[in-house]
């Protein structure tokens, strides 16, 4: 997926039963944990469980690569 400068992915929100999963492969990620942001840079691999309060956006004047994996399981 990618993202261009300044673009939000997406709000606040949880999956009951699957993971989420972002690879970055350019650029920079904003991910929130349910807590507080965290940047996820080239290379870095950012994962949210079951349940987990996230969401995502490219808060750089450069565009954002990244792979997403949904694993299902239970929460």
């Amino acid at each position: 997926m990618d993202l261009a400068a300044r673009a939000a992915g997406a709000r606040t929100h949880f999956h009951k039963a699957m993971s989420e999963a972002f690879y970055v492969l350019s650029g920079e990620l904003e991910l929130f944990n349910g807590d507080t942001w965290v940047t996820g840079r080239t290379g870095d691999f950012l994962y949210v469980p079951p349940g987990g309060l996230h969401a995502f956006k490219n808060v750089t004047d450069e565009p954002t690569s990244m792979l997403m994996l949904f694993a299902t399981g239970t929460a």
